[in-house]
């Protein structure tokens, strides 16, 4: 019976994770940060922790993450595995009301997708408790993380993949390329120039679809001619449309 029971909380908490996003907490204030990194994992979130993050990153480069450089951010999210990331800033303002002290904390978060740097979510928080500054960053946090975890429950589209295709003929049509498979393939969330050379080009594709799916749209679309594909690798000719030079 006790076995039972262990595989049935183990099923559990697997259900509990599917659909949220390995997530990493970013923000400078030590409270907040720790508290909304606690009230994610309250909330069934995976935990990229940051003391895995700091371990993990050169000091000088982490100190900018926290003033809010956010290229950084998505290049050390994506280093330790986290599939988004919260960046912010916050402040803490004590003033008095009636000869009582009253603390003001003030938070701005947005949760940013590390593999695109697409914005899932952008929140801003002013919030005045009386007494006790701890408390009031406290309660806070959790605010802002309940408001936060909503809207990645509801825009979050589960992580994508990589695939990387390779253009034989694109010649000066890489433009046409890219508005063609980021408006005509299901699933595409970005297209990237890799490389360009003579006689072909590589594009890097963000997205939800499988390797198949991408190159079966490929092949219905006009003027590709689908060679090929193995892994994450897809090969295609681009050809000149009729009554186009």
């Amino acid at each position: 019976m006790g076995d039972i029971k262990d595989d049935l909380k183990a099923i559990g908490i697997l259900v509990e994770y599917l659909g949220r996003p390995r997530i990493a907490v970013l923000l400078e204030d030590e409270d907040i940060r720790g508290t909304i990194e606690d009230q994610f994992v309250s909330l069934g979130f995976p935990l990229v922790d940051f003391k895995t993050i700091e371990k993990n990153t050169e000091k000088d480069k982490l100190k900018a993450v926290l003033e809010g450089d956010e290229n950084l951010a998505k290049e050390i999210a994506l280093r330790n595995g986290a599939e988004v990331f919260v960046i912010g800033s916050s402040k803490v303002t004590e003033g008095d009301y009636r000869g009582k002290k009253v603390y003001e904390v003030a938070i701005r978060a947005k949760v940013v997708e590390s593999s695109t740097g697409n914005i899932i979510s952008s929140k801003v928080l002013t919030k005045k408790l009386p007494f006790d500054e701890m408390k009031a960053k406290v309660e806070s946090a959790k605010e802002i993380a309940n408001l936060l975890s909503d809207e990645i429950l509801k825009n979050w589209k589960g992580s994508p993949r990589v695939v990387y295709l390779k253009v034989y003929n694109a010649g000066n049509k890489v433009k046409n390329i890219k508005a063609e498979i980021s408006g005509k393939v299901r699933g595409v969330r970005s297209v990237n120039l890799k490389e360009i050379r003579k006689n072909y080009a590589v594009f890097e594709i963000i997205t939800n679809s499988t390797v198949q799916e991408v190159f079966d749209d490929i092949s219905e679309l006009d003027g590709f001619e689908a060679l090929r594909f193995e892994g994450s690798e897809i090969e295609v000719r681009y050809l000149r449309k009729k009554g186009k030079p």
